[in-house]
């Protein structure tokens, strides 16, 4: 997936799936970090897309994620 708008391809992405949360993530900490820790599964998840931000040209990498926030967030107590 290829779009020179970054922000763009983000938004229509999430917009048109049942995703409650996303993220672009740069080459290097994709090498780095996500690649290394990730199974090949997870890794499935992950589009390549091309990021115009200023006078820069990149590639990126793109992932949604279906996952309920309340599944892995319970927000604090109430006060008493």
């Amino acid at each position: 997936m290829s779009l020179s708008n970054a922000p763009d391809l983000f938004k229509k992405a999430m917009t048109e799936s049942s995703a409650d949360f996303g993220t672009i993530t740069s080459p290097f900490v994709f090498e780095a970090v996500i690649r290394h820790s990730l199974s090949p599964i997870d890794l499935a998840g992950y589009s390549r897309i091309q990021a115009d931000v200023k006078e820069v040209a990149t590639p990126a990498w793109m992932k949604l994620f279906d996952v309920s926030v309340s599944r892995w967030y319970s927000s604090p107590s109430a006060p008493h």
